[in-house]
């Protein structure tokens, strides 16, 4: 129910992105974000807590969703006027859609090592968190890093 839910609103987002308003698309990607947040509290409870794997496959398909859509949420060629959004995102905007592909990539290899437990999950985590950290190393806006 989860993962058609979270496909449904990547497809929402994807076909509906160009019909967007700006301020629509700017408050889709903070919903992303806040949702990502949550993913990451979700998993950083899991590998130092009780380990429930239903939990950990759910966090790691949020995060595949959300960057399918994410990278959708920056038309044009740059931020338009109030997008807080760093101009970065469209000078390399190559690497913006690599470091989301990367992040993408690692979820799905986290969720892959869900049914060996706890340990696997929790280095494949790492490799997760450290795609969120390269990107918003560079890409976020400099008051959000």
């Amino acid at each position: 129910m989860l993962r058609r839910s979270l496909i449904s609103l990547a497809i929402l987002l994807g076909t509906a992105g160009a019909a967007l308003g700006e301020d629509e698309i700017i408050r889709q990607r903070a919903q992303i974000m806040r949702q990502n947040a949550r993913s990451e509290q979700i998993a950083n409870q899991l590998i130092l807590g009780k380990f429930f794997p239903d939990k950990a496959t759910g966090a790691m398909q949020s995060l595949q969703a959300n960057m399918t859509a994410f990278v959708k949420l920056y038309p044009g060629d740059g931020p338009a006027d109030g997008d807080r959004a760093s101009p970065v995102i469209w000078s390399d905007r190559a690497d913006f859609e690599a470091q989301a592909t990367g992040l993408l990539e690692a979820a799905k290899a986290a969720e892959s090592v869900v049914p060996e437990g706890q340990r696997a999950f929790s280095i494949a985590w790492q490799q997760v968190a450290g795609r969120c950290r390269a990107c918003h190393s560079k890409f976020a806006p400099a008051a959000m890093r």
